[in-house]
């Protein structure tokens, strides 16, 4: 209680402790009791010092992104800013080269993988331009399989990127509304997965589409044009199933 300097001392013991545990790397404990000492001492400017050698102790420990986020916390203290911006270029500007490389190059899955492997969540502002290298390079890979007749291949890169350039538009093509699953007027169930296999009344086989024409086949490299597709949106299309030689309608 108030004994004597008992006051005193139980504020410097718990000084002393939280000092101790800035040399043990606990500095989140030791921030918490500098903070509970208020004016004591120089608590204040030790909370600001804590947090700053954490700061510092997360880049030695090689986790800079972490480091410039915790350097960027504390405003104009010391050089923080300039931690800061040192920590971003370490974890973003090593991977400026090899992206530039790869996307000079048309290697747009390499770049898409290299920006993967960053945390895009909170990107300064110097390599905020990265983000668009990302949606161009899904755009161009996108194009070019679905450009080289493998719509559904694309559909990966085009859902990676809603929204971007033309994707909405193109994701409104015969080839992605009839994906799904639907039903014709006896009930018979017709299905058409993303990966290329359908499901046509119970045949069960590939497929793909280009424009109005429907080509199925027992493997994509075995496929013959076998129905004509029209009038495909959300909730109905018309199938026609040529392999007769006369067109047998089916409504979906």
């Amino acid at each position: 209680g108030e004994y004597a300097d008992a006051p005193a001392l139980e504020k410097q013991a718990r000084y002393n402790a939280a000092d101790a545990m800035v040399q043990q790397h606990q500095y989140d404990e030791a921030v918490a009791l500098f903070t509970a000492l208020g004016d004591y001492n120089d608590s204040l400017a030790r909370v600001r010092q804590a947090r700053y050698d954490k700061a510092v102790h997360t880049a030695e420990g090689g986790d800079p992104l972490a480091a410039a986020q915790l350097f960027l916390a504390m405003g104009d203290y010391r050089d923080a800013p300039a931690q800061a911006e040192a920590m971003y270029d370490r974890y973003y500007g090593s991977m400026v080269n090899p992206v530039n490389l790869a996307y000079n190059e048309g290697r747009y899955t390499d770049v898409v993988s290299l920006i993967d492997t960053l945390d895009m969540t909170q990107v300064p502002e110097k390599y905020a331009y990265l983000r668009g290298v990302y949606r161009e390079s899904c755009y161009r890979q996108g194009n070019a399989l679905y450009d080289a007749g493998k719509p559904y291949e694309a559909l990966k890169w085009y859902r990676m990127i809603p929204g971007y350039k033309s994707v909405d538009s193109k994701l409104q093509k015969g080839c992605y509304l009839i994906l799904g699953q639907w039903t014709d007027l006896k009930g018979d169930l017709y299905i058409f997965w993303d990966d290329g296999t359908c499901s046509l009344g119970g045949e069960e086989m590939t497929f793909s589409v280009d424009g109005d024409r429907m080509y199925t086949g027992e493997s994509a490299d075995m496929q013959a044009e076998t129905h004509r597709l029209t009038g495909v949106t959300r909730q109905h299309a018309w199938l026609y199933d040529k392999r007769s030689g006369t067109e047998i309608t089916i409504y979906l």
